[in-house]
């Protein structure tokens, strides 16, 4: 009789959670399907990368800070927002990661020159998933990879005064968000939500 309490109570467990899980609730509301892909992002980017940026740096997906602040923006994205993702995330959700990790904001406007002073730095981006251009994760990465390597981190390693040394790190979730629409036939709107840090380290040169 014990035995069959105990797995009557597990099975009960089990079905309250898969009830909480369908209702958007269980695991954050907001976040169905893929949810963290973190780590088969930071693959797929590593990928792509040309041998001179592979020389000079390797994205991680092991930021439980960036992963934790990037998750929490995903949660809150909003169907509008979803659907005409197409970058560079809106302000109001950069700001919020920014504030949340404490690093400073990641510019792509440009390449970088060689740092004086170290620091970590973060840009997200929202790419709409039933866009046909973003809606896999090879799709995305590459998208990020084209915005990233503006920055040309091999040409910002080092000079007479300073040498540069880089790391990576990114969080990457898939959110479905549910219509507000009541029309037959619309559809929940989805969003790939991607955070990367890069951590800049600087040394005076010998």
């Amino acid at each position: 009789m014990k035995l069959k309490r105990i797995l009557s109570l597990a099975l009960s467990g089990v079905l309250a959670v898969s009830m909480l899980t369908a209702c958007g609730i269980g695991g954050g509301s907001g976040i169905f399907g893929a949810g963290d892909q973190s780590g088969s992002f930071a693959n797929t980017l590593n990928s792509k990368l040309d041998d001179d940026t592979k020389a000079v740096i390797t994205y991680r997906s092991n930021d439980s800070d960036l992963k934790s602040a990037v998750r929490s923006v995903a949660n809150a994205v909003t169907e509008g927002q979803a659907n005409n993702g197409k970058g560079e995330a809106p302000t109001n959700i950069t700001n919020t990661v920014e504030t949340l990790t404490g690093y400073g904001k990641l510019s792509t406007d440009a390449a970088w020159d060689v740092a004086t002073e170290s620091g970590t730095y973060v840009k997200v981006y929202v790419y709409d998933a039933t866009n046909d251009s973003y809606n896999t994760l090879d799709e995305v990465a590459t998208a990020v990879k084209n915005d990233l390597q503006i920055i040309n981190l091999k040409g910002a390693t080092s000079d007479k005064g300073y040498n540069n040394t880089y790391k990576g790190n990114v969080a990457a979730y898939k959110v479905t968000i549910p219509t507000a629409s009541s029309d037959s036939g619309a559809k929940d709107a989805e969003a790939w939500v991607i955070g990367v840090a890069i951590e800049q380290t600087v040394t005076a040169a010998k």
